[in-house]
């Protein structure tokens, strides 16, 4: 009796100009039209990704990149931008997850794609712009709070993550003559590296405060310096190489599958960032941290 009387209410609603609609997995019928409604079962962050993909993925890998995305949690609010470059073609490779259609990045000179594990560079001519500029387009991205991620599959000196230096520098390198460098909305001062044998892995450069700054690697931190903050970068981020004013600069052979910018991280969103990452990577088969 409860369900009839449900169903004589919701048809009047839902029924106008001989449109039906389900209700909990049920065909509801009007003058012989149906209409069976099946709710997604992605969670919104990701659907609104899996809305833009010009192609649909295979379910399985959906499921990968729905569960990476729910694993980070609360901590995706922080970003601004965030690319998975490890996805099934590489038109699609340069949707912005944070919010497809603004921001997407272009892949400059043809920059090689390989099927679930992102781009690689050659070295010479080739790179992604993201279109985004921390200084005109940074929301949670500011001076003294500010990330960037770049996660690297292949073992390569030199190898870029992320850059872009114009009154500030924003650099994120995992090896330059064996040796990992940052700088995070610094000037030209602040360039003493670390000594790093494999490029390999998750880097996520993070300043909390205006005068500190780390470097990440796979969840622990890597490099920890007191450099001052100075300015934001007003250029666009490149990624394989940096933005120099304007134009590409020390291009690499890196491999790039994910790279993201946001505000400044806690030790915790690190963590959980880095593992729902490597978890999707590894569950891809492409993972590379041990």
């Amino acid at each position: 009796m409860k369900r009839l009387l449900f169903l004589l209410l919701l048809i009047p609603a839902l029924s106008f100009g001989q449109s039906v609609y389900t209700y909990g997995g049920d065909v509801v019928t009007y003058s012989n039209n149906a209409l069976t409604v099946t709710p997604s079962t992605y969670c919104v962050k990701f659907q609104t990704v899996y809305d833009a993909f010009s192609v649909t993925p295979d379910a399985t890998y959906s499921g990968y990149w729905n569960t990476m995305v729910e694993s980070i949690g609360t901590y995706w609010d922080s970003l601004d931008v965030f690319y998975f470059r490890a996805v099934h073609n590489s038109t699609d490779a340069l949707i912005n997850w944070k919010n497809p259609g603004t921001y997407n990045s272009t892949n400059v000179h043809a920059t090689a794609f390989t099927q679930y594990e992102g781009f690689t560079g050659d070295g010479a001519n080739d790179y992604l712009n993201w279109n985004w500029n921390a200084s005109t387009n940074g929301v949670n991205y500011v001076l003294n709070s500010a990330s960037v991620g770049g996660y690297v599959r292949n073992n390569v000196d030199p190898v870029i993550a992320v850059g872009a230096v114009g009154t500030g520098f924003l650099q994120v390198i995992p090896m330059s003559s064996g040796s990992a460098y940052i700088r995070v909305n610094q000037s030209s001062a602040g360039t003493t590296g670390e000594t790093n044998a494999d490029s390999r892995g998750m880097y996520i450069a993070n300043r909390t405060a205006g005068n500190i700054v780390k470097l990440y690697k796979n969840g622990s931190a890597f490099i920890e310096r007191t450099y001052v903050s100075y300015a934001l970068p007003n250029n666009d981020v490149y990624e394989l190489c940096q933005n120099l004013n304007g134009s590409p600069n020390i291009p690499t052979a890196g491999q790039i599958a994910c790279t993201f910018a946001g505000a400044g991280l806690s030790a915790t969103a690190i963590t959980t960032i880095t593992d729902a990452i490597e978890t999707c990577m590894d569950a891809m088969g492409k993972g590379v941290i041990p």
